[in-house]
């Protein structure tokens, strides 16, 4: 009598680690890369938060999804993000409009509004927001030095 059993390739050790990290070039969920690496997704989650946590690699969520690349793939992402925002802020004023052409929910463009005026590129008065000369720096391609971006 024959057992059918699932065979998994065994690499050696490190291997995946080092596979996953060379992989991370682009953004990807844990899923994706189960079926990447044939692994189960719980065991590349481990591994992800075992880069993360010796500073290798990062996460952002983006509508119940959580996507992982590496640390410089994961800062332009969410700069593309942030400026998408602020040129989307740019021609239209309400939280609600602003949802529908960026498509994110209102409660995280409410954060991420938040977040840009922490950084003084959007301010809130009177529940209006409204762009700051260094948010409008940041749509045109200026950054503090005056350099073009």
């Amino acid at each position: 009598m024959k057992i059918n059993s699932v065979k998994e390739n065994h690499y050696s050790p490190n291997y995946l680690k080092k596979a996953l990290y060379d992989k991370l070039d682009s953004i990807y969920t844990s899923k994706e890369l189960a079926k990447i690496f044939n692994r189960n997704y719980i065991w590349i989650q481990e591994i992800l938060s075992e880069l993360k946590r010796e500073g290798k690699v990062k996460y952002t969520r983006v509508k119940d999804k959580i996507f992982w690349a590496r640390n410089d793939i994961i800062e332009k992402f969410l700069l593309n993000q942030k400026l998408d925002l602020l040129k989307a802020f740019n021609s239209v004023k309400t939280i609600t409009k602003l949802t529908e052409n960026i498509n994110l929910g209102p409660k995280a463009v409410r954060r991420r509004l938040r977040a840009l005026a922490k950084e003084n590129l959007v301010r809130n008065k009177n529940q209006r927001w409204k762009l700051t000369s260094k948010g409008k720096k940041l749509i045109c391609g200026i950054d503090e030095a005056g350099k073009k971006v």
